[in-house]
């Protein structure tokens, strides 16, 4: 006597497939395939919860857009660069201050100036510091476009001497934090000069009145205004005033310290066209 299996019924071929989770089935078929079936099921209900209004919701909301992303990159890296600029006269105590920081980022430096406590022999140490003769800081050409760093030189010395010469301005001639304003140039920080200086302490002088400032200690900037061209920017330094001017310490053409200003301006000495500006 034969005896019959019993029929299955078979599915109904006309009715719908089940509903897959979005990406249910590459994501279980990996999971089957590395971390056997306990696993497949645990993705599975995670792929189902994402596929759900309320899951879509919270994976939009984790989700961080490009732009916030690159935002955060950039302040990660500016961050790092603000702290090297910070750091470098206490990791590198033998190098001159700023060595290895690029221009545009500000250095703090170790030795620093007092507004009302002015002193000659601080103002001297706060200049030398930067060792503007083989600082790689003021380097010229080290962008290979024949520029220099007269600027740079000035915005370092005047920050360490409390009376910043602002490389980075806003629309309303205020400091800015690096990449948050406009970068200024040598002709820039003249007309910022002009046109700010007084708000933050700084005001014109004649070369025998701002002399005199030097020697008492205060940061003293001589100042060559081109609209055609670069201008430049030095710092005077204490001593007297010859035929040849007062002596400055300077990036450019030369970088050095104990320059006369007629070999720092060249032709624009020679015109008068040097310019004094002065701060308590």
């Amino acid at each position: 006597m034969l005896l019959r299996e019993p029929s299955v019924a078979s599915p109904r071929q006309d009715s719908p497939p089940a509903p897959q989770p979005r990406y249910a089935a590459s994501s279980v078929a990996h999971a089957r395939r590395d971390d056997g079936p306990e696993r497949a099921d645990v993705i599975r209900g995670m792929e189902a919860t994402r596929s759900s209004p309320a899951g879509r919701a919270v994976t939009d909301a984790r989700r961080v857009p490009m732009q916030r992303r690159r935002s955060l990159w950039f302040t990660l890296r500016l961050a790092v660069g603000s702290w090297r600029g910070w750091a470098s006269p206490w990791l590198r105590p033998s190098q001159p201050v700023g060595d290895r920081v690029p221009p545009w980022n500000p250095v703090f430096a170790k030795r620093r100036g007092r507004i009302g406590h002015r002193d000659v022999d601080a103002y001297q140490t706060v200049i030398d510091q930067f060792d503007v003769e083989s600082n790689r800081r003021y380097l010229r050409n080290r962008a290979g476009r024949g520029e220099t760093y007269c600027n740079i030189f000035v915005w370092d010395v005047t920050r360490a001497m409390r009376a910043e010469l602002p490389h980075w301005v806003d629309q309303d001639g205020e400091p800015a934090a690096v990449h948050c304003g406009r970068e200024t140039t040598a002709n820039d920080v003249i007309e910022w000069l002009r046109v700010h200086g007084e708000r933050f302490g700084w005001h014109h002088a004649d070369v025998s009145g701002a002399q005199r400032y030097a020697n008492r200690g205060c940061p003293v900037v001589a100042a060559w205004h081109n609209p055609g061209g670069i201008g430049h920017l030095a710092m005077m330094l204490p001593g007297s005033v010859d035929e040849r001017g007062p002596l400055v310490a300077q990036c450019g053409e030369i970088n050095g310290v104990r320059i006369r200003a007629a070999d720092a301006f060249g032709a624009a000495w020679r015109k008068g066209d040097v310019i004094y500006f002065v701060h308590d």
